[in-house]
Parts: C-alpha cells; sequence; structure tokens
C-alpha cells in the first residue's frame, strides 16, 4: 500500500500496528514497527483489560524477540482504556501501566457516545501521570 502524499516528518511518522498479546504472528508484525497497541487475545476482552503484568511481559517478549537492527531503537507500548477527571483509581491504574513500561496511553471510550459526555471529557484533557 503507498500512502500519499508522503509524509514531510523524516525519517517518518510512527507506525503502530495493533498487536495482539500473545499471538506470536500479531506480535512478530508489531515487532517490525515502532510500536504495539496492545489488545489481549481473550474472548471477553474489552479496551482496557491490559494489566500492568500484560505490559511487563510484552516488554520483555519485545526485548528478546525485536531483531537485532531494530532492538536499538525503541518499541512503543500504547495501552488504551476509560479514565474519567478526577478518577483516583483510573489515574493509579495508568500509573501503574506506565511504570510497567507502556509509554502511551490511548483514551478509548467506545460505548459513551453522548456527545455533550464526549466533548466534556476532550476538554478535560489526558490523565496526568
Amino acid at each position: 500500500m503507498t500512502f500519499l502524499p508522503r509524509p514531510v516528518q523524516r525519517p517518518r511518522i510512527p507506525i503502530w500496528p495493533v498487536a495482539l498479546w500473545p499471538n506470536p504472528r500479531s506480535m512478530r508484525r508489531a515487532l517490525r514497527w515502532d510500536g504495539g497497541v496492545i489488545q489481549l487475545q481473550v474472548e471477553d476482552s474489552a479496551p482496557g483489560m491490559v494489566t500492568p503484568e500484560h505490559v511487563g511481559e510484552i516488554a520483555a517478549y519485545a526485548e528478546r524477540e525485536r531483531s537485532a537492527e531494530l532492538r536499538g531503537r525503541p518499541w512503543e507500548i500504547v495501552v488504551d482504556g476509560t479514565t474519567r477527571p478526577g478518577d483516583a483509581e483510573a489515574l493509579a491504574r495508568v500509573r501503574d501501566l506506565a511504570a510497567a513500561g507502556a509509554t502511551w496511553y490511548l483514551e478509548a471510550d467506545w460505548l459513551d457516545t453522548d456527545p455533550v459526555a464526549l466533548e466534556a471529557r476532550v476538554a478535560a484533557g489526558p490523565p496526568s501521570v
């Protein structure tokens, strides 16, 4: 696939494919790029179910399995979930994910479709750790 116009950013924009943990094929594909948006390979998985323990396992796996030429470059561990402004428990969870090695957190509330609530969430900004 060719994307046009070409990005101005050099060397290029980062590419983060979905990385289905612990699926080896999915993980190998993500390890060839700049990071992975981590999802769990379980029947009842929903955004936000990745735990700090998963993140630690994924970080170790990435370090061990990345090709020699890529090992020196950072590999982003991207997790998603849902937080609410002022929710101390959710903020603690984000902090724990970061401490375990997650490098990005995406706010991903796929269930709330109320435009007013979504606008308020965007205005509140991301959780800060």
